[in-house]
């Protein structure tokens, strides 16, 4: 296992079941089963979550979560009907960043992290 550091991450959304959000279809996940990126800096910063919908009419609703490592709820984006979704909000070293579907079909996301660098899993 390993990982790579970056300010962005996109790809397909492939979801796996996660009892901590209710109401949720469920939760993108990376590769090895981690369903969060990790945050690598102490700061205030913007995130945001787009995918492949119609600005303001999407299919699917994702929304953005912003956690503590002990899956502490920080902040979250739920706006509905938009493929576009932002936190910003103070965080610390190794706060997490999951992003979890409501509805519709799985689609193409990108995850942006400004110019904070994120923790990716990969193989």
């Amino acid at each position: 296992m390993g990982g790579f550091y970056q300010s962005s991450w996109e790809g397909d959304y492939f979801g796996t079941d996660f009892k901590k959000l209710r109401g949720y279809l469920d939760v993108h996940t990376y590769s090895f089963g981690f369903n969060f990126n990790i945050l690598l800096s102490q700061a205030q910063e913007a995130y945001s979550l787009q995918w492949s919908d119609p600005f303001e009419d999407a299919e699917t609703d994702l929304d953005l979560f912003l956690f503590t490592p002990e899956y502490r709820l920080l902040a979250a984006s739920t706006n509905r009907k938009r493929s576009y979704e932002e936190i910003f909000h103070s965080h610390e070293v190794g706060d997490r960043l999951v992003i979890a579907r409501k509805s519709g079909p799985p689609k193409y996301i990108r995850l942006d992290g400004g110019l904070n660098e994120i923790f990716h899993f990969h193989f």
